[in-house]
């Protein structure tokens, strides 16, 4: 019976912990590290007031670091075959990523504002590919 929940319970709960909760938990930590108080005085890292690392840094973090967790957490959650389910939930991130990357292409989306947007969008893509396997080798060297 247990076994049974498990195998069902693989997908949702990657989805939500791996990409919904984990982004979230990041998108705090600027906050935190901002309203972090030292001694008499308030020294501020100055790291939610900036911009370059709201618009640049933090999606590159978010998304890098809800593809390793989606595919650790359903490994976790998997009974048995776990190097097998690594690769399929590697594939998984692989298609939901392809299909952005294709909208992005089909409504030229990513050369369109500026050419810094489009080298960035490149830099994004090529740290999803590496999260995911980075996810599905620390799922293969663990298990």
């Amino acid at each position: 019976m247990v076994r049974t929940i498990r195998w069902i319970a693989i997908l949702p709960l990657a989805i939500l912990y791996g990409l919904i909760l984990i982004p979230k938990l990041i998108e705090f930590v600027p906050i935190w590290l901002s309203e972090w108080k030292f001694g008499l005085g308030h020294w501020n890292f100055g790291l939610a007031q900036s911009d370059f690392f709201q618009l640049y840094v933090s999606p590159l973090i978010n998304v890098g670091a809800s593809a390793v967790s989606f595919i650790y957490i359903g490994v976790s959650a998997a009974p048995n075959y776990k190097r097998v389910i690594g690769i399929i939930l590697g594939l998984t991130l692989v298609i939901i990523y392809t299909l952005i990357v294709v909208g992005f292409i089909k409504y030229d989306l990513i050369w369109s504002s500026e050419t810094s947007l489009g080298w960035y969008f490149i830099l994004w893509c090529v740290v999803c590919v590496g999260s995911i396997f980075y996810g599905i080798e620390k799922a293969w060297e663990e298990y």
